[in-house]
């Protein structure tokens, strides 16, 4: 994906190299059919390949090719004017002149495997496209051939060959389909450029403009995101590693939303607070504290009454589940926040809310109190990180997340000099991480091999998962501890080891807000 900071609308570039100007539009391809022989030539057969735009950038490219034909593309949100753009370049590498009719096709499905409903569309001009009343693709070129067309009972690339153009600008099926030609005849060595534009939101009422100079459009933006992804920056033997940083701190800049972090564009567009912790933490650590910062009032905004953080927030949240680990990790996101910032004043106002949602902790605990079993001082059962098991499971994630959150109350306490807080926040964390201890031990004997995911379950990979926050951001337990030692050595021989140093996620069977998801084996 790709996008401007601070936009809520990231712009989407599939793995069959369609693009798409928002999350729910219609997807845009570009083939190419030979004349010659008939065939229509798709990226997917070809072979096609991505990266980004010097490496480090968020500017996704792809290239694929057709015999001695090179098809590249570059997809960019302008800096300037806050439009996607979208530059393809076909080049010939060959010695002989290629003929090619370069097919443009809008389809009513999204890139999430959904439906995007064309009910119309019309051509203004060969250079506005509008779909649905609102303007959609503008050209810099003047299509050759252009026009709508029904939808093929089959995907159009499959059919092998052009499809038929015909004007229907209304079908309330939503079946439409807008198709555009450019007739490309390239000497040798030869290449021709051709330059798309689209709003950068579906509400857009004008079309891009697009007597503008692209390609410094393009190296404008670069720029501007060479300078905020290198604000911190790291050196290793690897470069392709050492890259891999400045272009996963842009990608964290565009999931920064207005309305805070939203993990992905599609079934993740919503604030989920845990994370907001992690994204926080990468923020600051990566010269971005102002967009921590900026975001935590949103998160604490939430909060209600009686210190609950909701798991999610915004329009688009998927589901209303409890997973108690987002009190500790609202708590961790402020005092981290602070610590990176210094900002005594802020700390102070957002004390009284970090003191909710420590007390909520202290209450959910409650209802374990008089357990006889291994859950006895555990928090209940929640969906948790939703990944790592169903939601009627006292999963420790939780249980190592609210001690994170109960010592950094502490800490701030102390910080602003309330030491009665201080005291009994302290406290409260050290009896959670004796009960946590206590129940590993009673699930899994007296000297654990491992420390499981949740007091039920013991058996798949997320018990390497579910653990891992007992010692990252925060160390909840000890790393040179007997206990940690043994388990991670586990987790290293079980699900990393056989795979290549790849780790092995084993498939979920969740029920509730998580059933139906598809948790296939990832390696």
């Amino acid at each position: 994906m790709t996008g401007g900071k601070g936009q809520f609308e990231e712009a989407l570039l599939s793995s069959d190299a369609a693009v798409a100007p928002w999350a729910e539009a219609p997807p845009v391809d570009f083939w190419l059919f030979d004349p010659a022989s008939g065939t229509l030539h798709h990226p997917v057969g070809q072979g096609v390949q991505f990266s980004l735009l010097e490496g480090q950038v968020p500017i996704p490219q792809f290239r694929w090719e057709v015999g001695s034909t090179r098809v590249t593309g570059t997809l960019f949100h302008d800096l300037t004017d806050g439009m996607v753009r979208w530059r393809l370049t076909v080049e010939n590498a060959g010695e002989t002149s290629q003929d090619w009719a370069a097919m443009l096709a809008v389809r009513p499905f999204n890139i999430d495997q959904g439906i995007s409903p064309i009910l119309a569309a019309g051509w203004q001009g060969s250079q506005r496209l509008w779909l649905n009343g609102a303007p959609f693709m503008a050209a810099a070129q003047p299509a050759d051939v252009f026009g709508v067309a029904s939808l093929p009972g089959a995907p159009l690339y499959e059919a092998g060959q052009v499809p038929t153009l015909a004007s229907i600008p209304c079908d309330p099926s939503g079946k439409l389909l807008a198709v555009a030609r450019y007739d490309l005849s390239l000497g040798a060595g030869r290449a021709q450029t051709l330059d798309f534009a689209f709003p950068s939101a579906p509400e857009a009422n004008d079309f891009p403009a697009m007597n503008v100079d692209v390609a410094a459009r393009l190296a404008a933006t670069a720029e501007r995101w060479q300078a905020e992804v290198s604000r911190t920056r790291i050196t290793l033997p690897d470069d392709r590693v050492a890259g891999g940083f400045p272009a996963s701190v842009g990608y964290l800049l565009l999931a920064d939303d207005p309305d805070g972090p939203h993990p992905g564009p599609l079934a993740h567009d919503a604030v989920w607070t845990r994370d907001a912790a992690y994204i926080g933490l990468a923020l600051l650590q990566s010269g971005h504290a102002d967009r921590a910062r900026a975001y935590i009032p949103a998160i604490l905004n939430g909060q209600e009454l009686n210190g609950r953080v909701p798991p999610i927030q915004g329009p688009n949240t998927p589901w209303d589940a409890e997973e108690w680990d987002a009190q500790g990790q609202a708590i961790y996101l402020v005092t981290t926040t602070y610590r990176y910032t210094g900002d005594l004043e802020l700390l102070r106002e957002w004390y009284p809310a970090i003191l909710r949602a420590a007390e909520f902790i202290r209450a959910l605990r409650q209802s374990t109190a008089e357990a006889d079993d291994a859950t006895r001082g555990l928090l209940p059962p929640s969906l948790s990180a939703e990944d790592i098991g169903p939601a009627d499971w006292h999963h420790y994630w939780d249980n190592f997340w609210a001690i994170a959150g109960l010592e950094e109350a502490a800490f701030a306490a102390r910080t602003l000099g309330n030491a009665q807080d201080a005291a009994w926040l302290a406290s409260e964390a050290e009896d959670l991480r004796a009960a946590v201890l206590r129940s590993i031990e009673q699930v899994m004997g007296p000297e654990p091999e491992y420390i499981p995911s949740a007091v039920e379950h013991v058996a798949d990979s997320a018990m390497a998962r579910g653990t891992v926050p007992a010692l990252h951001p925060y160390s909840v337990l000890e790393v040179d501890s007997e206990l940690v030692q043994r388990a991670f050595a586990f987790y290293h021989q079980r699900w990393i080891a056989p795979h290549a140093g790849g780790f092995q996620v084993t498939a979920k069977r969740n029920s509730g807000p998580m059933e139906g998801w598809n948790w296939p084996m990832l390696t």
